[in-house]
């Protein structure tokens, strides 16, 4: 159970920071009796973070949404880098 949970919190963390998905699309035709790959198509899309990502995850942190209004920017910025870094360590 306690790996299902880090799993759910690790995908929080990283909706909640938004991700580069890599999408790979492939062309197929038969030739000769043969399926042949005649064209492979590899985009990078930027998925931004999710703001209920982010609602859940200051919930479950226990952050009161007070605290983060009065935030500044650096104070914000600290935060993600904060999460990202739980995230990267998560993914080792």
């Amino acid at each position: 159970m306690k790996n299902l949970d880090k799993d759910i919190e690790k995908a929080l963390i990283k909706k909640a920071l938004g991700y580069i998905q890599e999408e790979t699309i492939e062309e197929y035709s038969n030739v000769d009796d043969e399926v042949v790959l005649n064209k492979r198509k590899v985009t990078k899309k930027e998925v931004p973070p999710d703001m209920s990502a982010i609602k859940i995850l200051l919930d479950i942190k226990n952050i009161d949404s007070k605290d983060v209004k009065s935030m500044t920017t650096e104070e914000l910025i600290k935060e993600k880098e904060k999460y990202k870094k739980i995230l990267e360590s998560f993914e080792e």
